[in-house]
């Protein structure tokens, strides 16, 4: 018995946009295509192909699908694993659906075709299906389809996920009902705007050129859209670049600023000899000068007598648990003493003014040499007679940062004060500090001194190491210029380091004038009113030029408007400090008053700092020594 093996039928799948994937016969296939349940560009595959295709492009459907052309069929490409399915490619169905529309526009029915019912013209473009109607002999398959609405499908075939609805059922629909078929997309900013680039093939292939405007409308809207971020960074770049510049490239020269609102009346102060002879005449009764309360005690066996001490008084102060590290505390009866105990080793401690006991609470090292070391509090920094409040801090600056010859100055807040790039600057303490004057190229300054009073500050400062000149300026309590940088005296003088002290009324300026080929030492000071810059020179006679030997004097402010100024006198190790009170006119008060002891060995003194405070005077002295110097301190009374 013999049997006949019948082959099995060939299995076709496909799959609409909106349902899941079928298979079955070639013949249940093409009974949908023709009947038009299954739309011409319907995706279908069988085994052996490795890609699917739309039906209207498959040869073994075509007599379901008379209409469709035959150029546009093709052949699979081979599946290089028969029975694998790929994958179906559902995004490729808004192209195919306007391919199918295409072929039918291009693809006429003769005249003279059997029509279909109402509807049935819809119906063939949404299925790419041909079904006999009956018509008159001219009526045309295809119904008008919006270009708007065709240029809206171009575009969102660019989209990674087109949507189903591209707003071309609703044109086709629109002839069956009677109505014009609505714009897919209300008109909005995106019709206007030019096609994208991936979008101008399908414009190409649809014969929608004419559809885009090749010179897009411009407006400030669409443009700052498209440019808004690069925009916004390019702005805050270039305010940027104009902000470091203005900040550290083109800082301008400090400005010409009047005192005149500031400052007290313009009077002119009567010459120092003048005033001194009109003053002794009017005294009746003799005053007294200063007078030993406590003799010199020694504070430090080392310190360093070209660093100028600091001092700082805050009696109304409580000693603070909380102070920062690094930092003490003055409480009633105590001052803050800052020194250099060696050119890289700064101190700090109180110093208690009924014992003249000294205790250290501060020491900071470093490599470099240091230009200056100063107390100061929350409330400001003292020197010269200022008072502040709460913690005490030091600040300590050294050789070889980029501010040079700086130091601290009680401003609101707090001010460094120092040279950089020829030039004097000020700012905060921990901010970089600007220019104020500019001073000459290659100058080199000593640690300015600073005299603080009502109307700010005055500065003076010597500038070269010999043969040089002592500029003097004024300073608002922030730090901001209020004159010109002038010149006390004739330039081209061998000037010491000056000192300067600000009483009620005025500012009292002090050098020494060392010999030269055509002049002898002199001790020269200069006056001012408060907020006027001391500028004329006069000689001080309170001792022979032949027994002195000239360097820095020192002097402190009464608060009868009167000054103690300090001195030395003498040679070598023979060299003694003194101080003279004077009066407001500068007329010597009393007698002048030795502070160094009769001891030989303690002789070789040079000045240090004085401060009036707590109804005493307290002077600071170096004393020479064979490795180098020691620093002690006095208490002296200056009263009538």
């Amino acid at each position: 018995m013999t049997s006949e093996i019948k082959p099995l039928p060939v299995l076709w799948h496909w799959v609409t946009e909106n349902g899941a994937p079928q298979q079955g016969g070639r013949e249940e296939l093409a009974e949908q295509l023709a009947s038009g349940a299954l739309p011409g560009f319907a995706l279908v595959w069988r085994a052996g192909w490795g890609e699917w295709l739309p039906a209207m492009q498959v040869a073994e459907l075509a007599s379901a699908l008379p209409f469709a052309p035959p150029s546009e069929r093709r052949s699979a490409v081979p599946a290089s694993d028969p029975n694998a399915v790929p994958p179906v490619p559902i995004s490729e169905y808004p192209r195919l659906r306007l391919l199918a529309k295409q072929a039918l526009r291009l693809s006429r029915p003769p005249a003279g075709v059997v029509g279909l019912r109402e509807g049935g013209a819809a119906r063939a473009l949404q299925t790419g299906v041909a079904v006999e109607f009956d018509c008159p002999e001219r009526e045309v398959v295809t119904s008008p389809l919006p270009d708007e609405a065709l240029l809206e499908a171009a575009r969102v075939m660019t989209e990674p996920s087109p949507p189903l609805d591209l707003g071309l059922e609703a044109a086709l629909d629109a002839p069956a009902s009677g109505r014009r078929a609505p714009s897919p997309t209300p008109p909005d900013a995106r019709l206007a705007t030019p096609a994208s680039r991936p979008a101008l093939p399908l414009v190409a292939e649809f014969g929608l050129e004419e559809l885009i405007d090749p010179t897009p409308k411009r407006s400030w809207a669409l443009w700052l859209r498209a440019h808004g971020l690069w925009v916004a960074v390019g702005t805050m770049v270039f305010w940027l670049i104009i902000s470091f510049a203005a900040r550290w490239l083109s800082v301008p020269a400090a400005p010409e600023v009047s005192l005149a609102p500031q400052r007290a009346p313009e009077t002119a102060l009567q010459p120092l000899a003048a005033a001194r002879a009109s003053a002794a005449a009017a005294r009746e009764v003799p005053v007294l000068g200063c007078r030993l309360r406590r003799p010199a005690q020694k504070l430090d066996d080392w310190a360093v007598a070209d660093v100028r001490p600091g001092l700082f008084s805050s009696p109304e102060a409580a000693p603070s648990a909380a102070a920062p590290s690094g930092a003490g505390a003055a409480g009633a009866g105590m001052l803050s003493v800052a020194y250099a105990q060696g050119h890289q080793q700064a101190v700090g401690g109180t110093l208690d003014l009924g014992t003249l006991r000294f205790r250290r609470d501060f020491a900071e090292r470093e490599d470099y040499d240091i230009f200056s070391v100063m107390p100061f509090g929350s409330a400001g920094v003292g020197s010269a007679g200022s008072a502040g409040a709460g913690a005490v801090s030091y600040r300590v600056e050294h050789r070889g940062i980029p501010l040079a010859y700086g130091r601290v100055v009680d401003g609101v807040p707090p001010l460094r004060l120092g040279m950089r790039d020829a030039a004097l600057v000020v700012g905060p303490l921990e901010r970089r500090p600007e220019k104020v004057w500019d001073l000459p190229v290659g100058a080199i300054i000593s640690v300015p001194e600073v005299a603080a009073h009502p109307l700010g500050f005055t500065l003076a400062t010597r500038v070269g190491r010999s043969n040089g000149s002592i500029l003097v300026g004024a300073l608002s309590r922030s730090g901001a210029a209020l004159s010109r940088l002038e010149s006390v005296g004739p330039a081209g003088a061998d000037y010491s380091r000056p000192a300067l002290a600000s009483g009620p009324e005025q500012t009292l300026l002090a050098v020494v004038r060392r010999a030269d080929a055509e002049r002898g030492s002199a001790l020269l000071v200069a006056r001012a009113p408060n907020g006027q810059l001391p500028l004329v020179l006069e000689p001080l006679d309170l001792f022979e030029a032949s027994a002195a030997e000239p360097v820095a004097p020192a002097i402190a402010a009464l608060p009868d408007g009167g000054f103690v100024l300090m001195w030395s006198q003498g040679e070598g190790w023979r060299r003694q400090v003194r101080v003279q009170r004077l009066s407001s006119e500068l007329v010597p008060m009393g007698a002048a008053l030795d502070l160094t002891t009769a001891d030989p060995a303690l002789l070789g003194a040079t000045p240090g700092a004085m401060l009036w405070v707590d109804q005493q005077l307290i002077a600071l002295h170096f004393v020479r020594r064979e490795e180098g110097q020691s620093l002690w301190a006095s208490s002296l009374g200056c009263g009538s």
